[in-house]
């Protein structure tokens, strides 16, 4: 399997104005070959451009790979995230148990004043993170 590598200027999306892009197309379908992009927008942000290419059958790769039953992406980042999400809220817990009772919007104060990361790993917390994060843990708030 060989790669054939194209730098593709930003601009136009038509292909009459992408000779590269044109070229690299009918390379590829000389060859029997497929074109990878690395991030879809670099190709275009245009919907009705790359909508063009598919009928024009182009192949997707992803696509196809879905189509043949391939699991893309990591099937466990949902539990990964619960599990953190719990390790989190865990020390969390008794800091949002010492404020019980409070405005949701003085305790999200509280915890940014702490420096205490927010779930997100920012350092503002907010009055609906805070309501989520007690919601989770099961302690009541105002």
């Amino acid at each position: 399997m060989s790669l054939l590598r194209s730098r593709l200027k930003k601009g136009a999306d038509a292909l009459d104005k992408r000779p590269q892009l044109a070229a690299a197309l009918r390379r590829a379908k000389q060859l029997g070959a497929h074109i990878a992009v690395s991030k879809l927008d670099r190709l275009s942000r245009d919907v009705h451009f790359i909508s063009g290419l598919m009928t024009k059958r182009v192949p997707f790769t992803l696509a196809k790979a879905k189509q043949r039953g391939v699991v893309l992406g990591n099937p466990n980042v949902g539990k990964m995230n619960t599990e953190a999400a719990a390790a989190r809220d865990a020390k969390l817990k008794p800091v949002l148990e010492a404020m019980r009772g409070k405005p949701y919007r003085e305790i999200a104060e509280g915890l940014t004043s702490r420096n205490i990361p927010t779930p997100r790993g920012g350092d503002a917390w907010n009055a609906m993170s805070v309501m989520r994060a007690m919601k989770r843990l099961r302690i009541a708030g105002k």
